[in-house]
């Protein structure tokens, strides 16, 4: 069977394109025929291009502040940049690029069934959001969406609006239990099942093969990661741990070298694209940050981990609750470190169970002949 999958592949994130990876790898062990829908809106083109560009206003608005302000990240990005376009293009099996919807629309490729998801490809607030991805673009073929998210506040986004696109969706699955319940409040007439993230799916062989057998950074470390600028209040945590267990913490970052200087045995890894993510977490020896993606894939490497912030990240805190590693959250408000190691004989029993919940639902969706 071919299906098509369509989700925020060419998101310059780890999580992004590596839950991307982890569908099409799973479809293709199941001896299904796998292709990303390479649809790339501009407005996400433009957001995920190249550090310096002279391709629109706003690159060029972008470019000219990076080398006037921030000249030392224009080296880091740019490896940054060809280590995630090199994975996407090796890796994803995308088929013909669209930036426009309405070209999707009129060439409406050719599949048995498309899988939408995961990610926020559902939230409506994103900057990327289009209703590409409730599978407008292909009417008459049936879709499944794939855990998909909505993002942290469900219920700020157009009920009527979501009621309408879920029409064309009749086999459907979220990632988080909010967004279930916001769904089957509007749309009692579907049913709606929550399942795991697909980077859960595969087992971490299949990871190993995207990644260098030599690790990029010799000895002990924790390895510390958060999305986004650096957050000092989640790395006073991590350097707190460092000197608990007397080991430097490698952070990745490619803006402000000034802030490894503020912190003794904290250094900066700045050619980072997926593979090298996943070589520095499973290298580590402790792995700590507030990202989603970095605790599941702590969990799939069974690392020792603490995941700031869990006790208010609702995504992070839903897969600890399931997975009975709660323990590992650490609050800032009042952080406490659970130095105990992990017992993951349960934890993969609990996860076990959970992944077949998921290809149970898969498997029967795409075995269905509903549309």
């Amino acid at each position: 069977m071919k299906i098509g999958i369509i989700t925020f592949h060419s998101s310059f994130n780890y999580g992004s394109m590596l839950q991307t990876y982890a569908t099409r790898t799973l479809l293709e062990e199941w001896g299904h025929e796998a292709e990303v829908i390479n649809f790339r809106s501009k407005i996400q083109k433009r957001k995920y291009g190249k550090p310096i560009s002279l391709c629109s206003r706003s690159q060029i608005r972008s470019s000219i502040y990076r080398i006037l302000f921030l000249p030392e990240s224009i080296i880091p990005l740019t490896r940054k940049w060809h280590l995630f376009n090199k994975f996407m293009h090796a890796n994803l099996n995308m088929g013909s690029e669209y930036d426009d919807s309405d070209k999707l629309k009129a060439d409406s490729p050719s599949y048995d069934k498309i899988i939408l998801g995961s990610d926020q490809i559902w939230n409506t607030n994103a900057f990327d959001f289009n209703d590409v991805y409730f599978g407008t673009f292909s009417p008459d073929v049936p879709k499944i969406s794939l855990a998909a998210s909505m993002g942290p506040e469900p219920e700020t986004q157009n009920k009527t609006y979501i009621r309408q696109l879920l029409s064309g969706v009749k086999h459907i699955s979220v990632r988080e239990e909010r967004t279930a319940g916001f769904l089957r409040n509007i749309s009692p007439e579907n049913e709606i099942e929550v399942v795991i993230d697909p980077t859960f799916l595969i087992e971490k062989e299949h990871y190993d093969k995207i990644i260098s057998p030599e690790p990029l950074i010799k000895g002990d470390y924790i390895f510390y990661y958060t999305p986004g600028e650096a957050r000092p209040e989640f790395l006073d945590l991590a350097m707190q741990l460092g000197k608990l267990y007397g080991m430097p913490v490698i952070y990745e970052d490619i803006y402000r070298r000034s802030v490894s200087r503020k912190y003794e045995g904290l250094k900066r890894h700045t050619a980072t694209g997926p593979s090298e993510f996943l070589n520095l977490l499973k290298n580590a020896r402790f792995v700590c940050g507030a990202s989603f993606h970095l605790i599941a894939f702590s969990v799939i490497y069974q690392k020792e981990f603490y995941g700031f912030n869990g006790d208010i990240d609702s995504r992070m805190n839903n897969i600890l609750n399931k997975l009975g590693l709660t323990e590992r959250i650490v609050s800032v408000a009042s952080p406490q470190y659970e130095q105990t190691p992990i017992n993951y004989e349960p934890v993969n029993e609990r996860l076990a169970t959970l992944r077949g919940e998921t290809f149970n639902f898969l498997k029967r969706s795409i075995e269905s002949d509903e549309k």
